[in-house]
């Protein structure tokens, strides 16, 4: 990530040139020295150094498609968080209706002849629907759901087959959840430091730039 690193360091160097008002009288080349004769310039080749790092980044940022990565990282986390709630809640009686039958017709079919006596367990994941989020439509996340009892006598388990219901989340749900993951993600993920942290460091230079400008001119008024 050296055009990260390039454009980090010649925004800090340019920022404290503006900030300090640094001047160079000499050059140092491989230990050889040269006075400078037009310092004027050295601030000039600063500002080309500064764009050119400054666009290499911008270049680079849109090639790695961060924004893209950063915004489905958002949506992965919200429908994480709403289908965990979702999964959470109590399954529709229609679902344990057709899950205990379920169970009943698999006990029949392996021809084990037990009262069922044990309670029956569901057990749920979720997942969410596969729609485009930004639409303003129905939003539903998918919940499946098997069922799980413990046979008598130490012969093991009766799991069923997953059966699914959908659980719909409301767009003020969704965008309430939005921001928070919005939030969860910016500060909780590489997002903000390794990507956008950069834009706001080197615009630095020129925020000091126009601030020494304005300082300047407001004290000669």
């Amino acid at each position: 990530m050296r055009n990260r690193r390039f454009l980090i360091a010649a925004s800090v160097g340019l920022a404290c040139v503006n900030l300090l008002g640094l001047t160079f009288s000499k050059v140092n080349i491989f230990g050889n020295e040269a006075d400078i004769h037009n310092p004027h310039w050295i601030y000039a080749i600063a500002w080309i150094v500064w764009v050119w790092a400054f666009a290499h980044y911008v270049v680079w940022y849109r090639d790695i498609r961060a924004w893209e990565s950063c915004r489905d990282a958002i949506v992965a986390d919200c429908w994480e968080q709403l289908g965990k709630r979702a999964a959470l809640g109590e399954p529709p009686e229609w679902i344990k209706s057709e899950l205990d039958r379920k169970l009943y017709d698999q006990r029949n079919e392996q021809q084990l002849y037990y009262p069922l006596t044990e309670a029956i367990e569901y057990l749920r994941r979720h997942e969410a629907a596969r729609s485009d989020p930004f639409v303003r439509s129905q939003k539903t996340v998918n919940v499946f759901v098997t069922a799980s009892t413990l046979l008598p006598d130490d012969r093991g388990h009766l799991v069923t087959g997953e059966s699914r219901y959908e659980v719909p989340v409301s767009n003020d749900e969704w965008r309430r959840q939005l921001r928070r993951s919005m939030l969860t993600v910016l500060l909780t993920r590489r997002f903000t430091l390794e990507y956008f942290a950069p834009f706001a460091i080197g615009a630095l230079p020129v925020v000091l730039w126009v601030y020494t400008w304005l300082a300047a001119h407001l004290h000669r008024a």
